[in-house]
C-alpha cells in the first residue's frame, strides 16, 4: 500500500498530494504502533478524505479501508 500511495504522489497534483501525504503518514504510524508493543493506538483520519473524495471503486481506497478497520481490531486485542 505505502508503494502504492508513492506512486500515485508523483502524478498527483498539489491539493491531491497533501492528502495523499496525510494518508502516507498516518499508515506508517499505524504500522509503526503495530510494530511497536508500546506505542498508542494510532486515530486515522484518512478515511474520511477516502469516503468523501476518492472514487468508491478505488481499489487502493477500498485496501486503506480495510487496512483501518483489521488495524483496529488488532489494537482491540492488543488491550
Amino acid at each position: 500500500m505505502l508503494n502504492e500511495l508513492d506512486q500515485r504522489l508523483n502524478i498527483s497534483d498539489a491539493v491531491q498530494k497533501k492528502q495523499l501525504e496525510l494518508i502516507y503518514s498516518e499508515i506508517s504510524s499505524m504500522i509503526n504502533s503495530i510494530e511497536n508493543q508500546e506505542t498508542k493506538k494510532i486515530i486515522a483520519s484518512y478515511p474520511h478524505f477516502i469516503a468523501d473524495t476518492w472514487d468508491y471503486s478505488d481499489e487502493l481506497g477500498i485496501r486503506l479501508l480495510n487496512f483501518k478497520d483489521t488495524y483496529n481490531k488488532l489494537m482491540r486485542k492488543r488491550t
